[in-house]
């Protein structure tokens, strides 16, 4: 659970359909489709709020919070 999950239950006033429904994700995979290679049907999953494309200098140091690629601020906005 990320902590923007909880902000409807801190603001009440936060309007209904206008509310960020966290960035974080965790599950497990049902389905893919031909060209992925990566996960199988049954594999646990996390998606972090950051991404990055896992080839620049900052994602293959770790830092895919800052990937080199990513246009604007890398965050998923929910």
């Amino acid at each position: 659970v990320c902590g923007s999950d909880l902000w409807s239950y801190r603001n009440p006033d936060i309007e209904k359909g206008h509310q960020n429904s966290g960035h974080e994700a965790i599950g497990i995979v049902e389905e893919i489709g031909e060209g992925i290679t990566t996960v199988k049907p049954g594999d646990f999953v996390i998606a972090p709020f950051t991404h990055g494309c896992g080839e620049c200098d900052a994602c293959r140091a770790g830092y895919d919070g800052t990937c080199d690629r990513h246009v604007g601020n890398n965050w998923s906005d929910g």
